[in-house]
């Protein structure tokens, strides 16, 4: 909680330094220099503190293995404790034990749940809570009654998220589904890095290097800034060219040259979500959305991660492209290019588009495309939504 405070007090502090620097360095060239060192500042702050939710939310899961490890097999020390005072309470124990296991089972899944519904907890949640009167649990009884309500609050939990392409709810008032891409007139990506601001991050990712960047929630695309509690279907990245003296041959030259890469890319599983001006986070584990940026004739990747492929073909969405994103180019066929020009006298992917770099790096954009839902309100009437911060952890003001 400290951190989290200090977090949002010093990012305010920031941005008042820095409005009085502009403001004072108007009309001076050293104007520009100040506000992209300041930019830089705030994208490492907002870095440090989504790796602070990460080894949290790891050091719980630590917590969780630990108590699980120590639980041991019951059936091993009962023997020893048959006929003694401790009978019965050790057999308690190992009820409560098994009861537990059986809430975390029921809470992880209800944990993805909340995380589907965003920001509608509070409509749909409270249906599927386990009655208060089933814990704690003192026997054998009570133990399957528990697991047979768990199982079947978590059956109708599924059934609504099965059911919810054919059933009109309020809240269908609210959410639209769209491209979110730089090529349409209206919208623009989930997020644009651009390579004049991220070099040195760039540089090293046309060299193979492995990189993590954040795509900040608090600096969305201006043609996206209406859209709250973004998330993703489809996501990949996609390399532009802007600029008026760009022709199209030097566009198609770049398409050309990444079609020889697989993008290795990971979700780092924390998510940023913003509604009503507030930013809530939901913790998550890391998940592997690499592909080939070579299509085939349906524009479908030649090659992806089987994780990416089930989240394509459920239409479910889950995931807010609101966070840490580790990212790597590789070549398939690293045999082929083991310096910078083969045997055929071809000069390596990695080669070519360093070179590529060179003359057009200043016009390049790396931007995080896909498609995905939202929820627009532009008159305010979710204003009076039951309280979000009630089923979610809210990060602080928008």
């Amino acid at each position: 909680m400290a951190l989290d405070v200090s977090k949002w007090e010093t990012q305010k502090m920031l941005t008042g330094v820095q409005t009085k620097l502009t403001e004072a360095l108007k009309g001076y060239k050293a104007q520009a220099g100040v506000t992209a060192c300041f930019n830089q500042l705030t994208e490492a702050l907002n870095l440090l503190v989504n790796i602070y939710d990460r080894l949290e939310h790891f050091q719980d899961q630590q917590r969780l293995g630990d108590y699980i490890a120590n639980i041991g097999a019951p059936q091993d020390n009962s023997n020893h404790l048959a006929g003694t005072p401790f009978e019965n309470e050790f057999a308690s124990l190992h009820l409560t034990i098994q009861s537990n296991l059986v809430l975390l089972e029921y809470e992880n899944a209800m944990y993805a749940f909340k995380q589907w519904i965003f920001p509608f907890a509070k409509s749909h949640y409270e249906k599927y809570a386990l009655p208060k009167n089933l814990k704690p649990v003192r026997d054998t009884e009570s133990l399957h009654a528990l697991v047979v309500a768990a199982s079947d609050k978590l059956k109708s939990a599924q059934n609504s998220i099965l059911g919810f392409r054919n059933t009109i709810t309020h809240r269908d008032d609210f959410l639209y589904s769209g491209t979110f891409t730089s090529e349409v007139k209206t919208g623009g990506p989930f997020f644009a890095w651009d390579y004049a601001d991220y070099k040195d991050e760039l540089d090293s990712l046309f060299s193979g290097e492995k990189i993590t960047l954040l795509a900040d929630i608090e600096n969305v695309p201006p043609g996206i800034k209406d859209r709250q509690s973004i998330k993703f279907k489809n996501v990949w990245l996609k390399f532009s060219l802007r600029g008026v003296r760009i022709s199209p041959k030097v566009k198609s030259e770049l398409d050309d040259l990444m079609e020889y890469f697989f993008v290795e890319l990971a979700h780092g599983g924390t998510c940023y979500y913003d509604f009503q001006d507030e930013i809530y986070v939901v913790e998550g584990n890391p998940v592997d959305l690499g592909y080939s940026m070579e299509k085939d004739q349906k524009g479908e990747p030649l090659s992806q991660s089987e994780i990416r492929e089930k989240l394509s073909l459920s239409g479910e969405f889950l995931l807010s492209p609101y966070a840490q994103w580790t990212l790597r180019l590789s070549i398939g066929n690293e045999n082929k290019w083991d310096s910078d020009e083969n045997d055929e006298g071809l000069h390596s992917p990695f080669f070519s588009l360093q070179e590529f770099i060179k003359n057009y790096g200043q016009y390049l954009v790396m931007e995080l495309v896909g498609t995905g839902t939202y929820i627009y309100d532009k008159q305010n009437r979710l204003a009076n939504e039951p309280s979000v911060s009630d089923y979610y952890q809210i990060r602080g003001k928008k």
